[in-house]
C-alpha cells in the first residue's frame, strides 16, 4: 500500500504481530476460519427473524446508521448516565421490530424517516449524534430499495450471486451517498507535482456483508464464496487494540498528542487516513501469520472479518479501561 510506504505518522511493528499471533491457541484459530468464523457474530444483541429477508432488512438498516456514537458521551448527565454505543442502536432497532413488526423497516417507512422518529424507535433519551443525517441515510435506503429491489434488502443480497465483493459494490452503487467511504492520500511527488491516490475503505458496506454472513451462518442468502475478499472494518476500536498491543506505533508526536488529548482529526486528513490504512494492513498481516501457523492443520483459513471480530470483541471488553489510551476522534458518518 502506497500510503504505508509514504507514511509520516503511523508504523506497523511486525515483531508485535508475531507476539500477538503466538498467544492464539489452535482451538481458537479453528473457530475463526471462513467455515466457522460466523459463530463470532453476536446474535444476542441483534434481531434474527424467522425469515432471512427480515434479518437482512434489519441488518441493512442497522449498518446504514452504524457510525459515530462517541460524541453522545459529551451529553451524559446524572439523569442519563450512559453514553451511546453500538449495542444501544442494534438493540433499540431489535426491540422496535419485535414490538411493531418488521414492517416498521419497510422501504416505504424508511423513505419517510425523520430524526425524531428514529430517536423514538431507538428509545434514546436525547438527540442522537448526526440525528438528521442518520435519518437521511435511512431515507436513501428506502428510496434505493424501492427503486431497484422491490423494497427488499434480500433481493439486493441475492443480486450479488454469493459474492461478498460484488455485494459491497452493489451496496455502494445503490446507496452512494451513505456508503461511498473513500479518502485521498498524497502518495508521491515528482518534479513538484503531487499525485493523489484514492483509498476505498468502504467500512459500513463491508460490515453489512459480514453481518449477513454471520447472522445467517454462511448459509442460504448469507452464503458467500469469497468472504476472504473483505478487509477489516477500519473504525475506532480495533486501532486502539492494535496500538495497545504495540502493533501500531503513532510515532509522530503531532499524531499521538492529538489522539491522546482527544482532539478532533478531520475526516480525510493525513493523520486519520494513515490510522485507517495501517489498521487494515496490520490486520492483513495478523491474518497471514495466523494462517501460516495453523491453516494446514484445519484445512481452512481465517479471514480479515474474523480477525476483526476477535480484536473488536477484546477492545469492547476493555473500552472503559482507564489504563488504555483513547481512540482517535473523527466526526464522520462513515464509521
Amino acid at each position: 500500500m502506497i500510503v504505508l510506504e509514504k507514511c509520516n505518522h503511523v508504523k506497523i511493528n511486525d515483531d508485535a504481530i508475531a507476539k500477538l499471533v503466538h498467544t492464539v491457541p489452535g482451538h481458537q484459530f479453528a473457530g475463526m476460519t471462513s467455515k466457522t468464523g460466523f459463530n463470532r457474530f453476536d446474535s444476542s444483541v441483534h434481531f434474527i427473524g424467522k425469515e432471512e429477508k427480515d434479518t437482512i432488512q434489519y441488518l441493512l438498516v442497522l449498518d446504514a446508521i452504524n457510525f459515530c456514537f462517541w460524541p453522545d458521551h459529551d451529553a451524559v448527565t446524572e439523569e442519563h448516565p450512559i453514553g451511546l454505543e453500538y449495542e444501544h442502536v442494534a438493540g433499540g432497532l431489535k426491540k422496535s421490530v419485535e414490538r411493531d413488526g418488521i414492517e416498521i423497516l419497510s422501504a416505504e417507512n424508511l423513505g419517510k424517516m425523520t430524526g425524531e422518529k428514529l430517536r423514538e424507535m431507538l428509545e434514546w433519551p436525547r438527540e442522537l449524534p448526526f440525528e438528521e443525517v442518520r435519518a437521511k441515510r435511512l431515507r436513501e435506503i428506502g428510496e434505493g430499495l424501492a427503486r431497484s429491489f422491490g423494497g427488499e434488502a434480500i433481493e439486493l443480497v441475492k443480486a450479488a450471486k454469493k459474492s461478498a465483493a460484488k455485494l459491497v459494490d452493489l451496496v455502494v452503487q445503490t446507496f452512494p451517498v451513505g456508503f461511498t467511504d473513500m479518502s485521498r492520500h498524497t502518495g508521491e511527488c515528482r518534479e513538484g507535482q503531487f499525485f493523489a491516490n484514492e483509498i476505498w475503505f468502504l467500512k459500513r458496506a463491508q460490515i453489512f456483508v459480514a453481518d449477513v454472513y454471520g447472522a445467517l451462518k454462511n448459509s442460504g442468502a448469507g452464503e458467500f464464496t469469497d468472504i476472504d475478499k473483505l478487509t477489516t472494518f477500519a473504525d475506532y476500536r480495533v486501532p486502539v487494540v492494535l496500538r495497545e498491543s504495540n502493533i501500531l506505533d503513532y510515532h509522530s508526536e503531532y499524531l499521538h498528542k492529538r489522539v491522546d488529548k482527544k482532539l478532533n482529526l478531520v475526516i480525510g486528513c493525513e493523520l486519520e487516513v494513515e490510522i485507517r490504512c495501517a489498521t487494515i494492513q496490520a490486520v492483513e498481516r495478523i491474518r497471514d501469520k495466523l494462517n501460516e501457523k495453523y491453516s494446514a492443520s484445519v484445512n481452512d483459513k481465517c479471514t480479515a472479518v474474523t480477525v476483526d471480530w476477535w480484536l473488536w470483541e477484546y477492545g469492547e471488553k476493555r473500552r472503559d479501561d482507564t489504563n488504555w489510551r483513547p481512540h482517535h476522534r473523527t466526526r464522520t458518518t462513515y464509521y
